[in-house]
């Protein structure tokens, strides 16, 4: 079975500049995470094999996106908001639906704002109580995110012994670089209060929502009682 297994192609770093004359048809979410093709998922796959922990900046084309590394390098930065999009480019949240916005996304704190607007569903009253939770919001720090991990997309390997090895982890169409606690977010965005499937009870601590138990229960009560 292949190490890596992907859903859909993905352009070489040397299309780069044609990009912004040909977009795909589909962007995901932060423009920073540049488009990622095979060998790059393949060396990001083997450094998170190795160490679940690693830098994700480390294991990327030295030209993979100079701009990304400054901002990320940049130790002036710490405490203030990053910078999660580039001009002309969208921001795509999925809570139970997908929401793209109409403008770039630059901080932390207009990623919150985009994120806790324009519900459906709800008084006014009502939504600025959930707004002020969590306001105003700067992320920490940011780092690489797949968007959409859930069992479906994850690739494994049964072993003789009866156990697996996760081989692969694929759809990579909503991944960039988000704030530290986005992931574990959106990992439990299939939980339903009727789950009987028990992976959600053995998420690794990187995504756990006891970490980020403040920035879970505002997302959860945002997307699944007002979205």
């Amino acid at each position: 079975m292949s190490s890596v297994a992907t859903k859909r192609s993905f352009p070489s770093d040397a299309n780069d500049d044609n990009d912004a004359h040909h977009p795909p048809k589909r962007v995901h979410a932060m423009t920073f995470a540049a488009k990622l093709n095979a060998k790059t998922l393949r060396q990001l796959q083997e450094a998170f094999k190795a160490n679940p922990e690693v830098d994700f900046t480390k294991p990327l084309p030295k030209n993979y996106s100079s701009r990304l590394a400054s901002r990320l390098a940049d130790q002036g930065r710490v405490g203030r908001a990053y910078a999660y999009a580039a001009s002309n480019k969208s921001c795509k949240h999925r809570p139970s639906s997908t929401r793209i916005s109409k403008t770039p996304l630059h901080t932390s704190a207009e990623l919150w704002d985009f994120q806790y607007s324009d519900a459906p569903i709800g008084s006014t009253t009502y939504l600025e109580f959930l707004r002020r939770l969590t306001s105003p919001f700067i992320a920490r720090d940011c780092v690489f995110t797949h968007g959409d991990l859930r069992p479906a997309n994850i690739m494994v390997q049964p072993d003789a012994d009866g156990s697996y090895q996760v081989t692969g982890i694929i759809d990579w169409e909503m991944s960039g670089f988000y704030p530290e606690h986005f992931e574990c977010t959106k990992v439990t965005n299939t939980l339903a209060t009727n789950e009987i499937n028990d992976w959600f009870l053995h998420l690794p601590s990187c995504v756990s929502q006891a970490r980020f138990a403040e920035r879970w229960l505002s997302d959860f009560a945002w997307d699944k009682q007002v979205v």
